[in-house]
């Protein structure tokens, strides 16, 4: 027998106002107690029938829909880019960082590099410090990075462990307070919206 979406929610003790279409806000059986108890970060939308939610906390989702039904989204699949063996590092390049008061051992920190001529390469680097992603600049400020790379913060590797994070906009803004004596910053994966 195919439970309906009211005993389906009944069963994962998810408790709403009313059940009308729409997304709604409630309490998460699965993180409340001990989160807050004012907070309601369940939404749970209701459409034809059936209930979908997701927990903005703990993450924990769920479905009313027919397994058989439901079409789980594919898993994105990630492209490791990958670095030159022989990285170039011209003295122009560092130049054009001490321009803007960021040093040579900074940029070697970092392992920026040249590539193609005009572009010069962040690599992102996970918490093995694998690279993950390596963003690409010009010196007139165009922009593009790997395709199909894992999205991460610039600098994450240095600052993961640290208490304090301090965000900026984008990576000559980490390199910056890198120069000032902060390892613990880093950058959002996009800069400012």
């Amino acid at each position: 027998m195919i439970k309906n979406m009211y005993d389906v929610l009944q069963e994962k003790n998810i408790k709403l106002q009313n059940t009308s279409e729409g997304t709604h806000k409630t309490k998460c059986p699965e993180c409340q107690p001990p989160h807050n108890p004012r907070d309601n970060p369940l939404s749970v939308t209701i459409e034809n029938g059936n209930a979908v939610w997701n927990c903005h906390h703990c993450e924990y989702k769920g479905t009313t829909m027919n397994k058989n039904n439901f079409v789980t989204a594919p898993k994105k699949i990630y492209v490791q880019p990958t670095v030159p063996e022989k990285v170039n590092t011209p003295s122009t390049m560092f130049s054009w960082f001490a321009e803007r008061g960021i040093s040579k051992e900074t940029v070697l920190k970092k392992e920026i590099y040249i590539e193609d001529k005009f572009w010069i390469a962040f690599p992102y680097l996970d918490e093995k410090s694998q690279v993950i992603n390596i963003k690409y600049r010009t010196k007139d400020k165009k922009f593009k990075q790997s395709p199909n790379a894992k999205r991460s913060l610039y600098n994450y590797d240095l600052a993961k462990d640290e208490e304090t994070i301090i965000f900026v906009e984008g990576e000559m803004d980490v390199l910056t307070l890198i120069e000032c004596g902060y390892d613990n910053v880093v950058s959002l994966p996009d800069g400012a919206p």
